[in-house]
């Protein structure tokens, strides 16, 4: 069952302060004990000098106290206070915020060919506050709660997408009228062998 999510726009009260990052490609920032995983999603701002390393990023080559930023490249001396944020964990169990007035739909599932997996679903926005950002799409495994099974970015540039880049994040769907609905295919295929 596929849902529509958005991505909130405000750091939350998890930001963090960034020890320091290095003026490479691909940046590294360093924050002593920051708990990330590599693949994890996390949004860095208030950097006002090396401005390149603020925006949305999905983190490769995670050590303890390191992370990298991949697509990156360093713009001068760090400064201004930089703080991350974890958007979305690969331990996460939802999506980051559920959009106002969504009509959750229930995918309609099938078995298209041998060892495939295929759901469609309709998503309705029925609230009033338009226009939406939506950036988000999650599959779970119930139409209400549920495990969330699958996730990816959705944006106007290549949707969906499961890199997070500030790129990506600067071109997000916008519903603009009450009554829009996206329509999501989710197929799913595994190779045959053994148990």
């Amino acid at each position: 069952m596929p849902g529509i999510d958005y991505l909130a726009a405000a750091f939350a009260s998890n930001a963090n302060p960034i020890a320091s990052a290095t003026n490479t490609t691909p940046i590294v920032v360093t924050r002593n004990g920051h708990g990330f995983n590599n693949a994890d999603i996390v949004k860095i701002g208030g950097e006002t000098v090396r401005t390149a390393i603020n925006g949305i990023w999905q983190l490769a080559a995670v050590t303890a106290n390191t992370y990298t930023l991949p697509g990156s490249a360093g713009n001068g001396a760090l400064g201004g206070g930089p703080v991350d944020q974890l958007l979305n964990g690969q331990s996460d169990t939802a999506l980051t915020a559920e959009v106002i007035g969504l009509s959750r739909g229930t995918g309609t599932q099938s078995n298209p060919s041998p060892n495939t997996y295929k759901t469609t679903a309709t998503v309705s926005f029925l609230g009033s506050s338009t226009p939406q950002t939506i950036v988000e799409w999650g599959l779970f495994s119930a139409a209400t709660s549920g495990t969330l099974w699958d996730r990816r970015w959705m944006n106007t540039a290549n949707a969906p997408n499961t890199t997070a880049t500030a790129a990506l994040a600067a071109a997000p769907i916008t519903i603009t009228s009450q009554g829009d609905s996206i329509n999501t295919t989710y197929t799913l295929t595994c190779n045959a062998g053994n148990s």
